[in-house]
């Protein structure tokens, strides 16, 4: 293996290491928003004033 398929190997491996933290990061991030909407809606209907 000589220097140009070693770049090339290391391009495409952290191409699809973004790709699989950019899904997670995508599913992390969509259930903070719904903890939060959530949260806000608890906070709105149960408001014990």
């Amino acid at each position: 293996m000589d220097s140009s398929e070693r770049v090339k190997n290391r391009i495409l491996m952290t191409a699809k290491r973004r790709k699989i933290i950019e899904k997670y990061l995508f599913r992390f991030m969509c259930i903070v928003a719904m903890v939060v909407v959530l949260t806000c809606l608890y906070v709105y209907i149960f408001n014990p004033q």
